[in-house]
């Protein structure tokens, strides 16, 4: 059986004051500082009975063993943040919306096929679950790509400050500073940059804010970068590629026919795979190019292969490459593995591939800190110079934007 530590009755009873007062609160502590036990303990201390708690999938197991560890009264449900439509918000007294910055973004298209709902889905199921229901958001990352994150996630709330601006579009014409950007469509207006005083004038008071150092953590991540050098063969398809758009492997065609897509799969050429599009078919299919897997061989050679080994990649096909390099380590996606997995038992990390997005970078390099950890934690970039990979970690980690195409640079290997 666990037991709640100090901090996390300290805080929860924090988090008590300010639901009392605003119907709502905001939990934004670093990672892997048990926001969880500080939510459950805040809910052990109100008059309610039944509560829902929604996460990401990936979370679901680490909830489980709160609910099952920690000495609690109350009534606990969990469910994905993509099975909503499943979910009578009617039975519930209240609702714990953990990793809330998932419902941040603006709205997003889905691919035809896809299970998960698209981001205005979501919002619509959410509003329509936590209608009249206190909210703990909770997020290590609430708005890493900006305050415009926000209104979402505050509007879930029947007593947001902002409930009177009915949609993202009103709201940003208050809050908002819009800019034009041309491309090759025309100009096209961007809405991320906020008048931030107002935004947070707003809402700060909602907000409980903690960083490891301040809750005793003793160590704290570090990067570092490993510049190698790729084979001959690789810089020959990396730069034709680049050149001219189109790419030929073993009779197979690449064509890179957007930017978008000539990012893509610069990117996935890096880690050995690469997509295409078979004749007379419509699905991609990837090829695993163990002759160019200059990265999987590194990681070999400096780390051995052991179940203290973790590597992350991007692209689902890199999964199967590096099992084959790998049958020890533990290969996990780094988007979907960025939440909710403990890592702190974990000597070596190593980030394969990187996310084009801000938000997942700060999340997978958190996963090795543990309250308890003595050991340094050291997180691993093989990179090339100039290429994709360099490209990216520079624009997410050290600039904390989203990388794309006004960060790409044609560099030739």
């Amino acid at each position: 059986m666990w037991e709640f530590v100090d901090y996390q009755k300290e805080i929860g009873n924090k988090i008590v004051e300010i639901l009392q007062e605003l119907g709502w609160a905001y939990l934004v502590a670093e990672e892997r500082t048990r926001k969880s036990g500080m939510a459950l303990w805040a809910c052990e201390r109100i008059a309610y009975k039944n509560y829902l708690i929604i996460c990401p999938s990936k979370a679901i197991p680490g909830w489980k063993d709160h609910l099952k560890n920690l000495p609690l009264t109350k009534n606990y449900d969990i469910v994905s943040m993509d099975s909503l439509h499943t979910v009578d918000g009617d039975k519930y007294d209240m609702v714990i919306l953990d990793e809330a910055h998932n419902f941040g973004s603006t709205a997003r298209t889905k691919k035809k096929g896809a299970k998960r709902a698209t981001m205005s889905e979501r919002i619509k199921l959410g509003r329509q679950v936590m209608r009249n229901k206190p909210i703990i958001f909770i997020s290590a990352t609430p708005s890493a790509q900006g305050y415009y994150m926000l209104y979402n996630q505050i509007n879930m709330c029947t007593w947001s400050p902002w409930r009177k601006y009915t949609t993202f579009y009103k709201w940003f014409e208050h809050y908002g500073i819009p800019e034009i950007v041309y491309t090759k469509q025309g100009p096209r207006t961007i809405r991320t940059k906020t008048k931030d005083d107002l935004v947070l004038a707003d809402v700060e008071r909602g907000f409980i804010k903690y960083t490891r150092a301040q809750l005793g953590f003793t160590q704290e991540p570090t990067d570092k970068l490993h510049y190698l050098e790729p084979p001959e063969v690789f810089k020959q398809m990396y730069n034709t590629l680049q050149r001219n758009k189109v790419l030929e492997i073993d009779n197979h065609v690449i064509l890179a026919d957007s930017d978008m897509s000539l990012r893509t799969k610069l990117h996935q050429l890096e880690g050995a795979t690469i997509k295409y599009i078979p004749e007379s078919e419509t699905y991609h299919v990837s090829l695993l190019l163990k002759s160019i897997a200059f990265k999987a061989q590194w990681i070999l050679d400096t780390f051995g292969d052991s179940d203290k080994l973790v590597i992350m990649h991007e692209y689902q096909a890199e999964a199967e490459l590096l099992r084959e390099f790998f049958p020890k380590a533990m290969i996990l996606q780094g988007s979907a593995y960025a939440e909710g997995v403990d890592l702190s038992h974990m000597d070596t990390l190593v980030v394969y591939s990187m996310s084009f997005r801000t938000v997942k970078y700060i999340q997978r390099r958190a996963r090795q800190c543990g309250l308890y950890r003595e050991d340094p934690i050291v997180v691993h970039y093989p990179l090339v110079k100039g290429a994709i990979s360099d490209q990216v970690y520079k624009t997410v980690a050290e600039n904390r934007e989203n990388y794309n195409s006004k960060y790409y640079e044609e560099i030739y290997l």
